[in-house]
């Protein structure tokens, strides 16, 4: 059986996926939330890899999110390092759920936003890659409304963190165009 994977760029609409599949009666693993509590469990760790002082975890992520998206004048690539830090352990848990799901039976899904970034522009055949897809002056809206922190330079720059969505298409089994209403996505989906 294929493990389906729902995958897209920053501001592609995959939450709103989601919640569509959890309408449906599919259990949701995000790649996501397990990521933030890894990070939450090991902030300390982390926080020693990058020669941070210690600090509260939310000013812990503000500043890891800026050394990571932001280009470092000693050459250092500080998202390649929490990458091999993280990757590991965020495909422990998402092994360990979706052999949970399989025993039980369960319908599940998988979200996992930077699947092509991690894991390289290729067809895989042990999952079912769904992607969504929006125009970017869409996706631009909807992250700085969701969040209201970011400058368009922020965005922009964690949209280039991304490989382009065009180039993910043709290494997908399905595309879901998320430029419409609501109405239009479920009908889609």
């Amino acid at each position: 059986m294929k493990r389906k994977v729902i995958t897209g760029n920053i501001g592609s609409g995959k939450s709103t996926v989601l919640k569509m599949y959890k309408e449906a009666g599919y259990e949701i693993i995000s790649a996501d939330e397990i990521s933030a509590e890894i990070l939450r469990n090991n902030h300390q760790k982390v926080s020693k890899m990058f020669k941070m002082p210690p600090q509260s975890f939310d000013t812990f992520k503000k500043r890891l999110s800026n050394l990571v998206f932001s280009s470092d004048p000693d050459g250092r690539n500080y998202k390649k390092e929490l990458e091999d830090f993280m990757l590991p352990r965020i495909q422990l848990d998402i092994d360990f759920w979706c052999n949970y799901y399989e025993r039980k039976r369960k319908q599940y899904v998988i979200e996992m936003p930077t699947f092509f970034e991690t894991r390289g522009l290729k067809k895989h055949d042990d999952y079912e890659v769904i992607l969504i897809v929006a125009d970017k002056d869409i996706r631009v809206q909807r992250i700085l409304k969701r969040n209201k922190h970011l400058s368009i330079q922020d965005v922009l720059d964690r949209m280039k963190s991304q490989i382009e969505q065009s180039k993910k298409v043709k290494f997908s089994d399905k595309v879901i165009q998320n430029n419409g209403t609501i109405d239009e996505l479920r009908d889609e989906i």
